[in-house]
């Protein structure tokens, strides 16, 4: 009776030591109590990318809210403002968090899709559209992978967060670039 109690012993403390493993080292796993991991921004690019949505919050007030391009961006600014990729202290992510982050950049690629076919733009201000929405397409992707593979490290979680940081900034300095552009005009 006593050798079965140790070993019954012995096999939960095993058990209990792996799952304590894969949650620390695989957060998204299906073994994983929690499915979430903190991220903490690199604190340059957070900045970078608060100055860049900064700029175009200035640069769109001074625009009236009648017009298409100018009423959209008004959405778009507001589905870039990420506290995610923002806030220096960091942020803890669940899946409910990369879901929402999905919604959000299909919108935002929604939004530039619009966009495209509602007015004609100088060939500048196209480029820059258009590689916006290729980015959004890739931004939705790229997502998409770290919210369903099950068993990506931690690190390579947090590799993918700070791509996907980097992605937003120029997705957004792409729009920024063709607001500008469109604002020239």
């Amino acid at each position: 009776m006593k050798g079965k109690k140790n070993i019954n012993i012995v096999v939960a403390l095993l058990v209990a030591f792996v799952l304590i493993f894969l949650n620390g080292v695989y957060p998204f796993s299906f073994f994983s109590v929690g499915q979430s991991v903190n991220y903490k921004p690199n604190k340059e690019l957070a900045q970078d990318y608060q100055d860049s949505i900064e700029q175009l919050e200035i640069l769109s007030a001074s625009g009236s809210t009648s017009n298409f391009v100018e009423s959209r961006t008004e959405f778009i600014l507001d589905k870039f403002n990420q506290n995610l990729f923002i806030d220096p202290g960091g942020t803890k992510i669940e899946r409910v968090e990369l879901e929402q982050l999905i919604a959000d950049v299909r919108e935002i690629r929604n939004l530039l899709i619009d966009l495209a076919f509602q007015e004609e733009y100088s060939e500048l201000g196209d480029s820059f559209l258009q590689n916006a929405i290729l980015q959004s397409l890739s931004l939705e992707v790229n997502i998409s992978n770290i919210n369903t593979k099950r068993f990506l490290s931690k690190k390579e979680i947090e590799i993918s967060l700070h791509n996907l940081q980097v992605e937003f900034h120029s997705t957004l300095n792409l729009y920024k670039s063709f607001y500008e552009e469109y604002k020239s005009i």
